[in-house]
């Protein structure tokens, strides 16, 4: 799904849950602008779009975004932002603020130049400033708001946030109740937030607040469940965002109960996890992280897809623009980011750079949410070896998308090759062959041929899938220059990483184990230690623990001693065994046990190596 067509998923979920035009839009747009973006008249800006998707209960993490360089700066302006105040840059932080200030015209914008001056106030712990600013925050978009009325609202996570913390401000005032107010959100939540992505970036965050205030009232029992509750779906996600506080709140109460064995194992588990984020430079106690609302949806910019792909055919901006019947100035205008093409503009483009595929990079062309709920559990399915549930979801999903858009079919075609290379039904080579027809449904190219060239998410991960065949024939060579060439697109492209998490996790993850393979070592830790540093910054785990599991490889291949990889072994096993993973835990428990006669240390880990992260983009 695309951004060119969010009007109609809006008006579909709208329709579906029997929300008025009225409702949706109180205290965001007029009634007359929000039809237009549902008619197509208009397309909402991320910010906008993102907001009402959230009020429909829906994440936008599942819609990828082709943004101008103008919108993209001042995203990028808002993470540098969070990041700065994160450190207690005070006065760094307030500057930037200002800059951003200038540019933030909508509701959305302004909403969030108040929350960052309440999160400012709370963490000097000036309370009637923060209740105050929070206050106003809340007035951008959900004006004369009340707790009891909160039926009345139609809500997204983000301001379901800001009132959580509005109703925690008034309770170290001495103003409200808490307890009460705190239940009526969470039944708010159950009642109105359908999609797994939203209620994770939501939920643990609330219950972190709820549960202070009941261990303040002795009430453990009740507290333990909530915090399992809020634990269970962080690991589950794989997400990082407030989970040292989980883990934190979870130990002292194992501590007070005197339950020996569960306290020592949580304290292993958050003392590893702790240990990770201080040597990558990351604050994961910081309450900031609470209320963070990360943006994990994919991200191109127009300007330098644009630019790849006049150079791949070797074309000057007066050879496009005329073929294109377009003067050279406004090919020069849209590649500088200076002017943003109309539909009609891009399309003309498209056809003159001989693209197979639309300028909107996406897994699944379907107006149907639900559909990326599917393609979301097939994902899930595949992670944990899950391929008979995977083969019926995919099966059904084809019934579902139309198979007449190439997006969708090559999707489909990459997934049952994934299906049926793990069931072993076909060999490497047949899928390596499947990949390449998949992959030409969107490209006329073959992948070799595209260096430089930034690639759609399911095209990136057909190549990498191809990689995983070259090395399971014993290609090692082969799997790397293909892998190399893709992470060095996205390393030298201007967008974030973070906004290629999921290609590029997966990139340092197989390179780590390919350049080990090929005993160059300093490439092979290089790429954990990118990955480790990439999940972090991304609020993320997925990857964590196997990258600790071959990074304790490389050092024993390279004759560290034995002490150094047990330690790291270990630190792998505790995370993985807080993510409930009992394969990967046994396989680190078999290898301690044959090579080395022991079992898992409890020691603290300990990485050798620089390991600062950059503030504006990894790299």
């Amino acid at each position: 799904m695309t951004q060119n067509n969010i009007g109609k998923v809006i008006r579909f979920l709208r329709e579906e849950k029997g929300i008025s035009i009225k409702k949706l839009c109180h205290g965001l747009c007029s009634e007359s602008m929000l039809i237009r973006y549902e008619t197509g008249e208009r397309l909402p800006d991320s910010w906008m779009a993102e907001r009402l998707l959230g009020r429909l209960g829906k994440s936008m993490n599942q819609i990828e975004q082709m943004m101008s360089p103008k919108e993209y700066g001042n995203i990028q302006l808002q993470m540098e932002i969070g990041e700065l105040l994160e450190r207690e840059q005070w006065d760094e932080t307030e500057h930037l603020l200002s800059q951003y200030e200038i540019y933030a015209s909508g509701k959305v914008q302004q909403q969030f130049v108040w929350k960052i001056r309440a999160f400012s106030a709370i963490r000097q712990k000036q309370h009637e400033k923060a209740e105050h600013d929070i206050r106003q925050a809340l007035n951008c978009t959900v004006p004369d708001f009340e707790p009891g009325q909160i039926e009345e609202y139609c809500l997204s996570g983000e301001e379901v946030l800001l009132i959580v913390m509005w109703i925690r401000q008034q309770e170290l005032l001495g103003k409200g109740k808490l307890e009460e107010n705190c239940r009526i959100v969470l039944q708010y939540m159950e009642k109105h937030i359908s999609d797994d992505e939203e209620m994770e970036a939501i939920f643990p965050k609330i219950i972190y607040i709820y549960t202070q205030f009941l261990l303040k009232q002795r009430k453990k029992e009740e507290a333990l469940d909530w915090i399992m509750k809020a634990k269970r779906m962080l690991t589950v996600a794989e997400k990082t965002d407030g989970l040292l506080l989980i883990l934190q709140e979870e130990e002292q109460i194992r501590k007070s109960t005197g339950e020996k064995e569960l306290y020592q194992k949580i304290s292993c588990q958050k003392h590893i996890f702790e240990e990770i984020c201080r040597m990558f430079g990351y604050d994961g106690e910081s309450e900031i992280n609470i209320w963070r609302r990360r943006k994990y949806y994919g991200l191109y910019l127009m300007p330098e897809m644009l630019v790849q792909e006049r150079k791949k055919l070797q074309k000057t901006q007066e050879q496009v623009a005329d073929l294109a019947d377009l003067d050279q100035k406004t090919v020069s205008r849209i590649e500088n980011g200076v002017y943003a093409p109309k539909t009609g503009t891009l399309e003309r483009l498209r056809e003159v750079l001989e693209m197979e595929r639309s300028w909107y990079h996406s897994r699944l062309d379907t107006e149907q949410f639900f559909c990326l709920e599917i393609q979301k559990k097939i994902t899930r399915c595949l992670s944990f070896h899950q391929y008979d549930e995977a083969e019926k979801l995919i099966g059904q999903l084809e019934k579902l998308v139309d198979g007449g858009k190439r997006e969708n079919r090559q999707y489909i075609r990459y997934i049952w090759t994934c299906i049926n290379r793990e069931q072993k039904k076909i060999t490497p080579e047949t899928a390596i062959k499947n990949c390449r027809e998949a992959f030409a449904l969107t490209r006329r190219e073959e992948m070799e041929k595209l260096d430089g060239i930034l690639l759609g998410r399911t095209e990136t991960m057909i190549v990498n899938y191809m990689a995983r065949q070259y090395a399971v024939m014993g290609d090692w060579k082969r799997a790397l220059e293909i892998l190399e060439k893709l992470k060095n697109t996205y390393e030298n492209s201007k967008v974030d990483l973070r906004f290629h998490y999921s290609e590029i996790a997966v990139i340092y993850s197989h390179l780590s184990f390919y350049y080990e393979k090929m005993d160059d070592f300093e490439k092979a830790e290089e790429c954990c230690m990118k990955g480790i540093r990439l999940d972090l910054s991304s609020g993320r785990m997925r990857n964590i623990a196997y990258l600790l599991m071959q990074y304790a490889c490389i050092q024993e291949r390279k004759g560290k001693t034995k002490e150094t990889v047990i330690r790291i072994c270990s630190a792998s096993y505790y995370l993985y065994e807080l993510k409930e993973d009992k394969y990967y835990m046994r396989v680190i428990e078999n290898h301690l046990r044959e090579k080395y006669h022991t079992g898992i240390s409890m020691d603290c880990i300990s990485i050798p190596g620089k390991s600062k992260p950059t503030v504006n983009k990894l790299k």
